[in-house]
């Protein structure tokens, strides 16, 4: 399905979400959704509203037939810069339906990989060996 169609298809689950008042602040922006053609992040500061968050998203889907692959959500807890903000490092479970989502440390989203710890490392290192990779092929010609 083509990006526009499944924006259409899903527009008011996005503006659902979006009116909500849960998310993080970015920029004096509410943001709680990322989406790009059929990939959807929900973004929230605490356990309580990402799980207020997806039980709507879910909810939303169903009401318009829309499949969601549960296989493939995965749920991320950004660790905090400084250790001493850390309030937790044990979360309950998220649960879409009656299904648990699985806890990652890093996941690849429209081909970055994101990690728990916010650094560029895995990225980078994935970019060198590409280019090791391209330049020994064309060398090999």
């Amino acid at each position: 399905m083509s990006p526009y169609l499944f924006r259409f298809y899903v527009r008011d689950i996005i503006q659902a979400t979006t009116r909500m008042n849960v998310g993080c602040s970015v920029g004096g922006s509410m943001i709680n959704l990322l989406c790009f053609a059929d990939d959807m992040v929900l973004i929230a500061p605490s356990w309580d509203g990402l799980q207020l968050l997806i039980d709507t998203l879910y909810i939303l889907a169903d009401e318009i037939n829309v499949f969601q692959h549960y296989s493939k959500t995965v749920c991320m807890v950004f660790n905090a810069p400084v250790s001493r903000k850390i309030v937790s490092r044990n979360f309950p479970v998220f649960t879409v339906g009656n299904t648990a989502l699985k806890f990652v440390s890093k996941f690849k989203y429209l081909g970055i990989i994101i990690t728990d710890e916010l650094q560029d490392d895995a990225n980078i290192e994935r970019e060198i060996k590409s280019l090791f990779v391209r330049c020994y092929i064309l060398m090999s010609f």
